[in-house]
């Protein structure tokens, strides 16, 4: 008990940045993965009033006074840009917008297949051309990298193809919308060191599914995700240092006196 209470009071004295991960702002709050725009609102008008919402290389500068928090969008929904940009333009906040070359224009049915399920497709879906345009040309977004056809790169065993799904997509952005790419988004959140190296060798920064708080030694090529598919009240407390100590504490406890947590 004594080692709990010490992890959590040591990590109260941090400020852990985070970075959350969002996908759909749509008006269904039964889809997994969706959150409503009123509901992105609360979390928006909560976030700013307690931290510093920043731009996400911003998180990985961790003596600040004040905890920092990055706001991601992955896969290209359409709805970022009809529902989530009006939000973020009237509270000024930055985000991430990972795309899905794939995606854009709704232009591979079967890939939204594969991603969504069939009754989760519907026409429209995900980002136009003209749409992605615009949020290169908006000020407080930043287009991403999300793969070609959003696959578990730990699945891809040929290394031309998956050398395409990385540093193809990246390529075939900033052609196509005439814009530097230089974060990356691993689908569903696994990697291994053959993705690593590649997402390495061609960005700046990338995020994962690692359900956990951005630590001060953070690999910029493996940043932590909140998710944020959730209420205001569960987003405070994932936000919180109490838990994230909680975690690592009950994580050592688990493996025993002298054996690391992984």
């Amino acid at each position: 008990m004594r080692r709990f209470v010490d992890g959590v009071a040591g990590t109260l004295s941090k400020r852990s940045n985070a970075v959350l991960m969002y996908h759909s702002v749509g008006h269904r709050d039964d889809v997994y993965g969706n959150v409503t725009p009123g509901r992105l609102r609360r979390h928006v008008e909560y976030l700013t009033r307690r931290f510093d919402v920043v731009d996400l290389p911003a998180v990985l500068t961790t003596d600040t006074e004040r905890k920092r928090v990055a706001l991601t969008f992955d896969d290209g929904f359409a709805n970022f840009h009809t529902n989530a940009l009006p939000i973020l333009r009237e509270y000024e906040v930055p985000a991430t917008v990972f795309v899905t070359t794939g995606f854009v224009d709704d232009a591979s049915p079967e890939l939204l297949d594969a991603r969504l399920g069939p009754d989760g497709y519907s026409s429209e879906l995900m980002l136009s051309a003209a749409q992605v345009e615009r949020l290169v040309d908006e000020e407080l977004v930043t287009v991403g990298n999300h793969t070609a056809t959003h696959p578990d790169l730990t699945t891809v065993e040929d290394a031309d193809r998956l050398e395409a799904e990385i540093v193809g997509a990246k390529a075939e952005l900033e052609r196509r919308f005439d814009v530097t790419v230089d974060r990356f988004a691993y689908p569903y959140g696994p990697y291994d060191e053959r993705s690593l190296e590649l997402v390495r060798d061609s960005h700046r920064l990338a995020v994962t599914g690692v359900p956990r708080l951005v630590a001060d030694d953070a690999n910029r090529y493996e940043l932590p995700r909140l998710p944020a598919h959730t209420t205001r009240l569960r987003m405070r407390w994932r936000l919180s240092e109490v838990r994230e100590s909680a975690k690592r504490s009950l994580g050592r406890a688990a493996a025993g006196p002298g054996v690391p947590n992984r």
